[in-house]
């Protein structure tokens, strides 16, 4: 038993730019690269107790360190980019004993601060989940310090050249806020209010709203300078950046290739179709039980007629288009990594073991399950304003990093489930004759005769676009 998924693409795609007709590609996309800006995003928030907060910070000040490092030896020579800091390591995994001295060294002294120890010891007694805005308004009170920490040792050793400015009183927005009793404060406001969350939450987006605005007018006034994108990044974005690249230490990297159902719809043929001067792939699909499947190579280089050994089937997952996001437990959904890595960067601190990590101890198997079911929950849903698309994607996880870069996203089907091409209602003669002289190739190749082409149209019998086979064109 098959089905038939459908997948428009623009001229430029099919021929031009990217040849996947001729090279038989589909190309995975990262979420960025979608035209939804909510694809994949997860309402995580932090609920943890002192020993998971304060491991929390350590990994803070270490990736910290990681970019101060960098930009030590590139400057603005080179953009540092979010992705090279070092989520997954810590300081045994530094090269020399040297860096490995410095490091503990700089965490000695960020950590030495009754301030900042105060500040943790209050965070880890708040009675709800804290979310990201809120966590937005620790690291920043915290960013400067940390710096101050870091920029002192490396002048001590003479990493760096004595600085003429440094951060005086680099404490003081940490001391603010505990002076200020703000902690305090909120959870008092959750206590006077019935829907204190919510009333929470609205409190922390206007007061990170405000700060967005003030960062706009000071780049406005000249005040940040644009060139220096390192420092800029360092000294402005580092703490928000951090908490929205975090998510990688939950569940990996995702790409997807997107299909639908059919292919009716005006609107997805002007999104996707090129303002439907583009073309429709139908694809016929392995049917293995409920589910539907997508035979492809992962090396392109390596189309051929006969299945090789790199082909496999990937799964089609349909979309779900309901309102809202899913919740994420940051601290309990730690399991990209081995257990032993989580263990020792955030479960344990001075031979106390976090209650977060109770729910290590199951199953590998129903741990596992868990961790599948929750990675591919929240980008496969979307909101109902993308109904229309009836959209299914395959998905690939990049949990052993085996997609690098865009090319290595790049997989070929087997032309065998290819099993038709719709011309757009605006697609050119010219087009359609060149997709015409690709597919006759191929068919010659894999000794077909049963392909279709079809023409669409705009059907005002049933109001939607339609399309009918061009009997004509038959390949001997």
């Amino acid at each position: 038993m098959s089905t038939n998924f459908f997948r428009l693409r623009s001229i430029d795609n099919l021929l031009d730019k990217y040849d996947e007709l001729r090279r038989q590609s589909i190309h995975f996309s990262a979420p960025e690269e979608l035209n939804d800006p909510m694809e994949g995003y997860r309402d995580i928030f932090w609920n943890g107790d002192f020993v998971v907060w304060k491991n929390f910070f350590q990994r803070y000040i270490f990736c910290l360190q990681t970019f101060c490092y960098k930009r030590a030896i590139l400057g603005e020579t080179k953009k540092i980019l979010i992705d090279e800091i070092r989520f997954l390591e810590d300081e045994s995994d530094l090269p020399t004993d040297l860096s490995r001295s410095i490091s503990l060294e700089i965490s000695k002294k960020f950590f030495d601060s009754k301030w900042l120890m105060e500040l943790i010891i209050q965070i880890a007694n708040r009675t709800t989940p804290i979310r990201r805005e809120e966590l937005s308004i620790y690291l920043n009170s915290s960013h400067f310090f940390a710096l101050e920490c870091i920029f002192s040792v490396y002048e001590l050793h003479c990493f760096i050249p004595p600085r003429q400015q440094i951060f005086s009183d680099s404490e003081k927005n940490i001391k603010c806020l505990l002076d200020n009793n703000y902690i305090n404060s909120l959870e008092q406001l959750i206590k006077d209010n019935d829907d204190g969350g919510k009333t929470l939450n609205a409190f922390h987006f206007a007061r990170k709203n405000s700060q967005m605005q003030l960062e706009l007018i000071n780049r406005y006034n000249g005040n940040i300078n644009a060139s220096h994108f390192n420092k800029n990044f360092l000294l402005i974005e580092f703490p928000d950046k951090y908490i929205n690249k975090i998510e990688s230490l939950i569940f990996p990297a995702w790409y997807t290739a997107c299909f639908m159902t059919d292919c009716k719809n005006s609107s997805a043929w002007g999104h996707y179709g090129d303002n439907h001067k583009g073309a429709c792939l139908i694809f016929e699909t392995k049917r293995i039980k409920d589910d539907n499947f997508l035979n492809l190579n992962a090396n392109l280089s390596e189309i051929s007629s006969n299945h090789g050994h790199d082909y496999k089937d990937y799964q089609f997952h349909p979309i779900k288009y309901i309102p809202g996001f899913s919740t994420i437990d940051f601290f309990r959904m730690l399991k990209i990594f081995p257990r032993e890595k989580v263990d020792s960067q955030w479960y344990n601190y001075e031979g106390k073991r976090s209650i977060c990590a109770d729910d290590k101890d199951q199953s590998i198997e129903d741990w596992r399950t868990v961790y599948r079911k929750e990675f591919y929950r929240d980008i496969t849903k979307k909101s109902k304003d993308w109904e229309y698309e009836k959209e299914y994607r395959i998905i690939l996880s990049d949990q052993f990093g085996d997609f690098p870069n865009s090319d290595n996203r790049t997989f070929s089907y087997d032309f065998n489930s290819l099993k038709g091409i719709i011309f757009g209602i605006k697609t050119k003669p010219e087009d359609k004759l060149r997709i015409i002289k690709i597919i006759k190739e191929k068919c010659s190749v894999y000794h077909r005769n049963d392909f279709k082409f079809y023409q669409a149209f705009y059907s005002s019998d049933k109001n939607c676009i339609c399309y009918i086979e061009l009997g004509l064109l038959k390949f001997t």
